[in-house]
């Protein structure tokens, strides 16, 4: 199954409030705390060999991630069927490291598991690699 993609609009049309993540505690499991600790803290502390940082690991901004993506984001449904919201920050939001080389700025945010509360969790992409893809719903063209 190929991944298929929903514009804002349609994706909250499709799935309503289970989009709605802004009293989510991003580090209330053992999970995510651990996601919130590899995209804040810079390698090789996190332990991963790509990794994407954001630029302040403080909480309240890692949260407003999450709430900017849901309230504008588009949406990927990948092959699984999870759900990924992609919002475009238009800033650079962190940087992406391949091991302890830093390799580029990020200025996306990709938060993925969109659909489970127990595992939704930021990081941040570069927007050069992303498609414009087309919303399988309306038609209309989107980040993706």
């Amino acid at each position: 199954m190929a991944n298929t993609y929903y514009c804002h609009d349609c994706s909250i049309k499709r799935w309503g409030a289970n989009h709605n993540h802004t009293t989510t505690n991003l580090t209330g499991s053992t999970y995510t705390l651990g996601k919130f600790l590899k995209h804040t803290i810079p390698p090789p502390l996190s332990g991963s060999p790509i990794v994407s940082v954001f630029n302040d690991g403080d909480y309240p901004k890692y949260s407003g991630y999450v709430v900017n993506a849901m309230a504008s984001g588009s949406t990927e449904v990948d092959y699984q069927g999870r759900r990924n919201v992609i919002w475009y920050a238009g800033k650079d939001v962190g940087v992406l490291y391949s091991g302890s080389t830093f390799t580029a700025s990020t200025d996306t945010v990709k938060v993925v598991l969109a659909h489970d509360a127990t595992k939704v969790h930021p990081f941040s992409v570069e927007s050069g690699p992303l498609l414009t893809e087309t919303c399988t719903d309306c038609g209309r063209p989107i980040i993706a």
